[in-house]
């Protein structure tokens, strides 16, 4: 299952960060996919910079699922986490608030 964090700036989302993603619509396999999936197309696509995050050794979800994410979203950018297993947004969370904060201050 996947997972989003989103991207806050003055109470409006400026972005997501998709973990534990799969070679599916990650907004069908999310927490509240029933909702990701109908505002997906009129929301989140024009609205939204995307994070994946990929944990170089995840055994759960492979990193092979969020590069082949990275190259289909255009736009996205994608974090390797390293070292970080399943837990890689909670083991390497510097790391991905890091690349949250420059997205946030390059967008206004």
């Amino acid at each position: 299952m996947a997972s989003c964090s989103y991207l806050f700036r003055r109470s409006k989302i400026k972005g997501i960060i998709l973990e534990h993603t799969t070679y599916t619509n990650p907004t069908k396999t999310s927490i509240l996919s029933g909702l990701l999936t109908s505002i997906q197309n009129p929301i989140l696509k024009p609205l939204c910079w995307i994070i994946i995050a990929g944990a170089d050794k995840d055994r759960l979800t492979k990193l092979e699922a969020s590069v082949t994410l990275n190259k289909a979203i255009s736009g996205s950018k994608l974090v390797v986490l390293s070292p970080a297993g399943h837990m890689g947004l909670i083991e390497q969370h510097a790391y991905v608030n890091q690349h949250a904060s420059e997205f946030l201050r390059s967008t206004g």
